[in-house]
């Protein structure tokens, strides 16, 4: 038989917000996670009713009297508000924990947790999914690499026997397979991408050095370069090589976007409501709404040579960094990406 003091703790030790109530309205007891949700003190919690919660407080009334008919009630939403008024949907679950005093407990789950413990769970499937599939595609290519590689050195020995046009085929052959080699090597990286070591380093020179990466291509393509970094620097935890990566990543999306000769690419920094903020946006091509859900999924891709795991990789580096991010997309006018570090998190050099 477990004490009463373990049900109790695990009563105030959980991190769903938990009410006792009775069948007057009145609100018996509230744990840690219900006084720091709904912004109250313990006292004044005890002191309310707990119509007093809801946001509509006729539907609170209906409540009240509906789990002491049923006895117990499962998922049912509703919107409750905190102490400064704001709304929040909630899944309610109630169930009798006392029959002589028709006592009862009731467990409020916030929709947005839900929906942030789905989003997990899919890109966690996701992942797993994408590195098994990685796996099989690198095992068959490396075999075909391989193969294709050895019928190659048997033809380069016969080189003096073979026609001229013949043996610029055996050299387009063995280029087509130096570049499988390095498709094989991104791949083999994939894996290597989520393992992060952070430190605290610069964000405005990091942007810097993906630009100086970049720079050739923006020539190559005639892409005007507008760049806006902040006067001050500032400093964020991060995995150099990996978020360069997803920097990369993106700035590549933007120049494989442009289409037209006036391409112009914008890279800016700057400092707002508590965030830093990197934006990144191109005049391109554009997306759809269904392109711009699907584009952070694995293999999926709009270009011809793409593999589909750019921004994959980029999505998945940058929420390793709890660095939040925003893509905007209008079709033929262009994209923007947008980087929130939060502040809590910046600092100096260390």
């Amino acid at each position: 038989m477990l004490s009463p003091d373990l049900y109790r703790d695990a009563f105030h030790k959980s991190h769903q917000i938990l009410l006792l109530l009775d069948c007057d309205h009145r609100i018996l007891d509230a744990n840690q996670a219900a006084i720091q949700q709904l912004g109250y003190t313990a006292s004044e919690l005890v002191d309310m009713g707990v119509p007093d919660l809801f946001y509509n407080q006729a539907e609170g009334n209906r409540f009240t009297k509906e789990i002491c008919i049923k006895d117990n009630v499962i998922n049912w939403e509703y919107l409750l508000k905190n102490k400064e008024g704001r709304a929040f949907p909630v899944l309610l679950n109630g169930d009798k924990v006392n029959e002589e005093q028709d006592i009862y407990l009731l467990s409020a789950h916030t929709i947005e947790e839900i929906r942030k413990e789905n989003t997990a769970a899919i890109r966690k499937n996701e992942l797993t999914a994408a590195k098994s599939l990685n796996h099989l595609i690198v095992h068959e290519i490396k075999n075909l690499s391989y193969g294709m590689g050895m019928a190659v050195e048997e033809l380069k020995e016969s080189m003096d026997k073979i026609p001229q046009y013949l043996s610029d085929s055996v050299d387009f052959i063995e280029e087509s397979n130096r570049r499988l080699g390095k498709t094989i090597k991104s791949l083999l990286e994939f894996d290597k991408s989520f393992d992060l070591n952070f430190k605290s380093l610069n964000i405005n020179e990091l942007i810097k050095d993906a630009i100086d990466t970049n720079r050739s291509k923006f020539k190559l393509m005639g892409i005007q370069l507008n760049v806006n970094l902040t006067a001050s620097d500032f400093f964020y935890p991060i995995d150099r090589d990996k978020l360069l990566m997803a920097l990369n990543n993106i700035i590549n999306n933007a120049i494989e976007s442009i289409q037209n000769s006036d391409g112009v690419i914008s890279i800016s920094t700057k400092l707002a409501n508590q965030k830093s903020i990197v934006r990144i946006a191109d005049n391109g091509i554009g997306m759809s709404e269904q392109e711009r859900t699907n584009l952070f999924k694995p293999f999926y891709t709009t270009k011809p040579k793409g593999n589909g795991m750019g921004l994959f990789t980029a999505r998945e580096i940058l929420l390793g960094h709890q660095i939040g991010f925003y893509l905007e997309s209008e079709k033929e006018t262009g994209s923007t990406f947008t980087l929130y570090f939060d502040r809590k998190h910046l600092g100096s050099a260390i």
